[in-house]
């Protein structure tokens, strides 16, 4: 087996391979770790426990073929090698012995947190990841209080009480700089991590509490994931920030945003914003990702930024009723800095591509939609300039109105309407749609009510029925329904 073959392969190592090093030793870093996606990383360029030698600053406690967390795997004779500073794990570790010298322990997916005793044995521990792991709480008290980074799951940490609630256990740890909480549930809340000051960075899952940061003005790198805010107003404090992604329909409006004046890397998905006004002017906002922000057509606020060099309008999924509209291009005229453009599943209305022309610095464009002729001006305009375009494709199905009646297809053999209805409603979720379709549905014309199958979801509201007409009335239905002012084309 070449070396480099020896270890591509993840987690998991041969017993005939402890033994062989890699030809190039790497090291995996807490932040790699942190970093979204798998729980796993390429472990080729790792130095696999068994094999350590003097001078290794990094070692892999690996799992067998054989199943989770089996070997268990004894640290102890780190003791003899004080130049190892970092463990990664994807089995059980245990040490017995003191190891002052190992201050970071990284643990991947489906590992276990160690036992009580073997991290009281890692006193000089400055960073663990344990982002992903399963089992149920771990003894945060054994940990040292000199922690500098931390990730970990909400269902390892203690129960909260009514005199410290979940997550206060870690205040403990005032030094504590880099934080991820990971499954959090509905009714958790970050509020008691304003304890810790010194944080620069935090990814967390918790949905409430996030007023309550602005009590952390060293922040400089922030992912909220789903918080429950209508605004950023209570976190003008944050003054620091560099870099922020905020998912989730509960964000409705971004003032307070234009206090963060140092902010550089921008990712919104999934926000029910109508208004990027806050963004006006941000002197060193780069780069800026927005993904399924449907109800954002106006790109103004965008062409004032003078640093903005990466533009990025997505859809947030792959259906047709998943893309992003916008008016126009115009006000990126303005942003003479711009060198990325990335328009994926993103129409621009007015279809005109030539303000990019304008662009200085502008290398590459990435267009979608019915934009032939406009891609053809813009690459003779500036051939400097790489240009992918992707057509839209036909729609998949007739539009009725606010909606795409669908025929029936194979694995589908009725007539079906799928679609988000909550902006055409003005509510707040697809069962709240669903719920007034079918009253509408009920007052109307309670026979093709019972003829209809609903299977709603958080996304969208789907009804189906043997008869085409039966969707047509639907559609109609819907139609009747779509509140003053909604956007029905979209």
């Amino acid at each position: 087996m070449s070396e480099d073959r020896d270890r591509g392969r993840f987690d998991a190592i041969d017993d005939a391979d402890r033994l062989r090093r890699p030809a190039v030793v790497q090291r995996l870093t807490f932040d790699e770790l942190a970093l979204p996606g798998p729980a796993f990383r390429d472990t080729r360029h790792l130095v696999p426990i068994e094999s350590v030698r003097a001078g290794d600053e990094q070692v892999f406690a690996a799992r067998g073929q054989r199943g989770s967390g089996e070997p268990v795997i004894d640290l102890d004779p780190l003791a003899d090698h004080p130049s190892v500073r970092s463990v990664v794990a994807s089995t059980t570790v245990r040490a017995r012995r003191p190891l002052p010298q190992v201050d970071e322990l990284l643990l991947f997916g489906q590992t276990v947190v160690p036992d009580s005793e073997t991290l009281r044995n890692l006193p000089g521990l400055e960073q663990l990841w344990a982002g992903w792991a399963p089992g149920g709480p771990f003894d945060v008290a054994a940990l040292p209080d000199g922690l500098r980074a931390l990730g970990v799951c909400r269902h390892n940490l203690p129960a909260g009480s009514e005199a410290a609630p979940r997550f206060a256990e870690l205040t403990r740890f005032a030094g504590l700089r880099h934080l991820a909480l990971n499954h959090c549930w509905p009714g958790d809340s970050v509020a008691p991590l304003a304890g810790l000051p010194a944080l620069v960075r935090l990814r967390a899952d918790a949905p409430s509490g996030w007023s309550a940061l602005r009590a952390c003005p060293a922040l400089e790198d922030v992912s909220a994931i789903g918080p429950r805010m209508a605004n950023l107003r209570a976190l003008r404090t944050w003054t620091r920030l560099r870099t922020l992604t905020l998912t989730g329909a509960s964000v409705r409006a971004l003032a307070g945003m234009e206090a963060f004046a140092a902010l550089e890397r921008l990712r919104l998905v999934m926000l029910t914003v109508t208004d990027l006004a806050p963004l006006t002017g941000l002197p060193r906002l780069a780069d800026v990702e927005l993904v399924g922000l449907q109800r954002v057509p106006d790109l103004a606020p965008l062409g004032t930024l003078p640093s903005l060099r990466r533009l990025v309008v997505a859809r947030a999924g792959g259906e047709y009723r998943d893309i992003v509209h916008v008016d126009s291009l115009r006000p990126l005229a303005a942003a003479q800095a711009l060198e990325e453009v990335v328009l994926t599943g993103t129409v621009v209305d007015d279809g005109d591509l030539a303000p990019l022309a304008e662009l200085p610095a502008l290398r590459r464009v990435v267009a979608f939609g019915e934009v032939s002729d406009a891609v053809a001006a813009l690459r003779r305009a500036r051939p400097d300039i790489d240009v992918t375009w992707h057509g839209a494709g036909a729609p998949p199905g007739e539009r009725v109105g606010a909606v795409l009646l669908r025929p029936p297809l194979d694995g589908m053999p009725r007539w079906w309407i799928r679609e988000d209805l909550t902006a055409l409603f003005g509510v707040s979720t697809n069962a709240a749609a669903e719920a007034r379709l079918r009253a509408a549905l009920a007052s109307e014309d309670r026979a093709l009510l019972a003829r209809l199958s609903f299977d709603t979801e958080a996304d969208a509201v789907h009804v189906d029925g043997e008869r085409e007409d039966d969707l047509r009335a639907v559609a109609r239905a819907i139609g009747r329904l779509v509140r003053p002012g909604a956007d029905e084309t979209r």
